[in-house]
C-alpha cells in the first residue's frame, strides 16, 4: 500500500511534504497540522528558491513567529534544506526527477540518500516522507520505527 497526501506536482509540493514531516518528527502532527497555513505563508508556500534566499535576520524573525513551531534547529533547516532542493534541482531538473530517479533502488538506499541530504532527516521522517510522497510502501518501515509507533 503506497499513500500520498499532497498533490505532489512540482518542487514546491514535495519539498512543503518534506518540511511537514521534519516538523512532525518530535512534535504533535495535530500541532503542526493546524499551524501549517501559517508555515505555508511564512516560507512563501515552500518555492525553494525563495526559501532559500532568507537570511539569517529572516530565520530569527521566523524563529520569533508566535503562528509558529519555534525550534531554532527546524527552522533553520527549512531554509538549508531549500537550498539543498535548489542544488538538487539544478543537477537533476527538478528536485522530483531526483526523487523519481531514486525509485529503481531499494528502500534503504532511498532513505539512505534523503538522509545524507537533508538536515533533521532521521530514519522515521525518511520513511513517513517517501511513504506519502507514494515512493515507499508499509512493508518498508524499518522494524524500529514499526515498533516505535506500536506503542
Amino acid at each position: 500500500m503506497r499513500s500520498t497526501t499532497l498533490p505532489l506536482r512540482d518542487d514546491a509540493a514535495y519539498f512543503s511534504l518534506l518540511t511537514r514531516k521534519v516538523f512532525h518528527a518530535g512534535f504533535s502532527q495535530m500541532l503542526v497540522d493546524r499551524r501549517w497555513a501559517k508555515f505555508e505563508s511564512a516560507f512563501y508556500n515552500f518555492d525553494p528558491q525563495r526559501v532559500a534566499e532568507l537570511s539569517n535576520s529572516d530565520v530569527e524573525r521566523l524563529q520569533r513567529d508566535p503562528n509558529l513551531i519555534r525550534n531554532k534547529r527546524k527552522i533553520s533547516s527549512v531554509v538549508t534544506n531549500a537550498r539543498h532542493v535548489c542544488r538538487i534541482a539544478r543537477t537533476h531538473g527538478s528536485f522530483r526527477a531526483w526523487l523519481r530517479a531514486l525509485e529503481v533502488l531499494p528502500y534503504e538506499c532511498r532513505a539512505d540518500a534523503l538522509m545524507s541530504v537533508f538536515e533533521q532527516m532521521g530514519a522515521a521522517t525518511a520513511f513517513w516522507f517517501l511513504f506519502e510522497a507514494g515512493m515507499a510502501e508499509l512493508h518498508d518501515c524499518p522494524d524500529e520505527i514499526r515498533l516505535r509507533t506500536a506503542r
